[in-house]
């Protein structure tokens, strides 16, 4: 079992929040169940980057199987995985299901994967790291997995709209994806309490429908209503608590986002060049001082060098207005630090969001 991003820890210090109904179930039916000892650390909710510790993650796990099946050959093996421990589940058995991990045999090995951030689904539903672009050095958005799990079955569950599992293409659907995004702060949660039952063998995993995505693999989605929906709703009764009466916005909101296929978006159409507001190049400059000591330098280039600069000074006098400083004590620099990083051009992704289709 391979829990989330920063999960609670058991006595022994081993992360097993939200993978514990799971773990249950199957120690119930007379598997000896494994957590998988790993940092669920994303930078920055945690000082380890999010592919760093992927990376540590994936090994932890690869080593459980591989042990495990030296000591117990021919028993089976369940890999299941949560949010980002779904992603690294995810990993492991994509691997063993095409022959790219050493040491593991894929006879007998399945899968259950919960809010899988790299989750290959239906059109137009994938996990997030299929629909965006890498936005933030140490996260990489990898993609849909090479094979997806071979020859190893696996069970993948999504909650509709939430924003680890279930993103719409922003560029084809820019409505749907924006509310995913609050989706992942009041959806992704709903797995936890449930997977001590097998997905859709309990009345309350709701409305789920499991469909064959390949010979191998099935995927379950929970049907949700849009997380603005749900914010309207849950906003009018605050409301209506505190005042005694409240308009409930959330037929209006439901509305627009059923009909939000009327703006007349266009799928992404990537290979185009961006139109010329887009690309016109832009630079930000902003400094700000501490009392004379410490002054914080910060350059963002849009368009062309697509970076950020960050810059620290410390030292005695510092002016970073350029106005003379104090007289009585002269600019003294005394050390400085300067790092660049690459960024996304934001412009581009909403100017192919609103280009409207071709006439």
């Amino acid at each position: 079992m391979v829990a989330g991003t920063m999960a609670p820890r058991n006595a022994d210090g081993v992360p097993t929040g939200g993978v514990t109904g799971i773990g249950k179930r199957y120690a119930d039916d007379g598997y000896r169940v494994t957590y998988v000892d790993y940092p669920t650390h994303l930078w920055p909710v945690g000082v380890i980057p999010y592919d760093t510790d992927v990376a540590i993650g994936k090994a932890a796990t690869e080593r459980a199987v591989s042990s495990y099946q030296s000591r117990c050959p021919g028993k089976p093996v369940v890999v299941s995985g949560y949010s980002q421990g779904a992603r690294i589940a995810g990993d492991v058995l994509s691997d063993v299901g095409n022959g790219r991990s050493q040491g593991i045999e894929a006879e007998g090995v399945s899968g259950e994967l919960y809010s899988d951030p790299r989750r290959d689904g239906r059109d137009g539903s994938n996990g997030v790291e299929n629909s965006l672009l890498t936005f933030m050095p140490g996260m990489t958005m990898s993609g849909p997995r090479s094979g997806g799990f071979g020859a190893v079955p696996v069970t993948q569950v999504c909650a509709e709209g939430d924003g680890v599992c279930d993103v719409p293409d922003p560029q084809a659907d820019p409505l749907g994806a924006a509310d995913s995004l609050l989706g992942y702060f009041l959806k992704h949660g709903y797995y936890p309490g449930r997977m001590n039952s097998a997905p859709g063998a309990d009345p309350r995993w709701g409305d789920m429908t499991c469909e064959p995505q390949t010979a191998q693999t099935q995927d379950c989605l929970v049907a949700q209503r849009p997380a603005a929906v749900m914010a309207a709703e849950q906003v009018a009764r605050n409301d209506a608590v505190r005042t005694g009466g409240a308009p409930d916005l959330s037929p209006v909101v439901a509305e627009i986002y059923a009909n939000r296929g009327d703006l007349g978006l266009e799928p992404a159409r990537s290979a185009e060049p961006a139109s010329e507001w887009a690309a016109r190049p832009i630079t930000l400059d902003a400094t700000i001082g501490v009392a004379g000591m410490v002054q914080l330098d910060a350059t963002r280039h849009w368009g062309g060098a697509d970076d950020l600069t960050l810059g620290v000074t410390v030292g005695i006098g510092l002016d970073p207005t350029g106005n003379g400083g104090d007289v009585l004590i002269p600019p003294t620099e005394l050390a400085s630090v300067q790092a660049t990083v690459p960024m996304i051009d934001g412009r581009r992704l909403l100017d192919a969001a609103l280009r409207l289709p071709k006439t």
